[in-house]
């Protein structure tokens, strides 16, 4: 995808698993490997962990990899104006008191992708982008009602560790 008045970019079909950061964290001796099931979104991490994980990928695949940008991010998840919702989102949704979906993350290859190939766009782990200077969390997570879970939700983020915040890669292509 290229957005408008951009460079070519890509940007990952997935959110980033677990077992991809574990193999970073194995490689470098910067981080402990997280335990569990490494299909399923990496969070619990901080940006300078996030920043890390990509000057390492950047190294060692001689690719420049970063985060998305805000508007690429927003331009994927868009698929050209279309969105390809599949409704299946990991959102939460709550009916007479009493969590229906949105328990946890689900795995990286949870559900239906979009025109473009994206996965859990919305919902599940709620993605980094930088936005100018900013570093913001797009798309809503596991733990956001339903109602607001969607491509447009956008808040600032700290950039430190919590249970609902992942991110995907991207590079400009050549």
């Amino acid at each position: 995808p290229a957005p408008q008045g951009g460079n070519g970019f890509a940007i990952g079909k997935y959110e980033l698993a677990v077992g991809e950061y574990n193999n970073f964290c194995r490689a470098t001796g910067q981080c402990q490997p997280q335990g569990g099931d490494t299909a399923m979104p990496v969070t619990g991490i901080t940006i300078q962990s996030a920043e890390a994980y990509l000057s390492w990928l950047t190294e060692t695949t001689g690719k420049r990899y970063r985060l998305p940008t805000d508007s690429e991010w927003v331009h994927a998840a868009n698929a050209a104006g279309n969105p390809g919702s599949s409704g299946d989102n990991n959102c939460r949704v709550v009916s007479a008191g009493s969590i229906q979906k949105g328990h946890s993350l689900l795995r990286v290859n949870t559900g239906s992708d979009n025109a473009w190939g994206l996965y859990n766009h919305v919902g599940n782990a709620q993605e980094w982008t930088r936005a100018g200077g900013s570093l913001t969390a797009r798309g809503g997570s596991f733990t956001d009602p339903l109602s607001n879970c969607e491509v447009a939700l956008s808040r600032p983020h700290s950039g430190a560790a919590d249970e609902a915040t992942g991110f995907r890669v991207a590079r400009d292509l050549d």
